[in-house]
C-alpha cells in the first residue's frame, strides 16, 4: 500500500504487475506511470536478485528501473548482483 501512494505522490499512476504483452517473462511487481503515457519507473523485488527479474524489467521501456532484495544472508545476495545489467538499480533492504 505505501509503494501504490508514493507512486502517487510522485505524479505517477501505479500499475501492478506489469507485463509487456509481447514477452512471456514474469511481469514486474509494480510500475509508475505518467501521462503520455509514459512508464517512468518498475520495480520488482525477491530475497535474491534472480535472472528473472533482471529479464522482466528488461522488457519495460522504463525510464528507471529497480530491484529490490531483502534477504538476511547478505553474501547471498552479493552474489546474486551477478545478473544486474546497466540501467537496472540494486536496492537491498535488510
Amino acid at each position: 500500500m505505501c509503494s501504490l501512494r508514493w507512486l502517487q505522490e510522485q505524479g505517477l499512476i501505479p500499475v501492478p504487475a506489469f507485463r509487456n504483452p509481447r514477452y512471456p517473462e514474469k511481469p514486474a511487481d509494480i510500475v509508475g506511470i505518467k501521462p503520455g503515457p509514459v512508464i517512468e519507473i518498475a520495480f520488482r523485488s525477491n530475497p535474491a536478485i534472480e535472472l528473472e527479474d533482471v529479464k522482466s524489467l528488461d522488457r519495460v521501456p522504463a525510464e528507471k528501473k529497480f530491484v529490490i532484495t531483502f534477504s538476511k544472508l547478505q553474501k547471498k545476495v552479493e552474489m546474486s548482483t551477478f545478473y544486474l545489467k546497466p540501467g537496472v538499480e540494486h536496492i537491498h533492504l535488510y
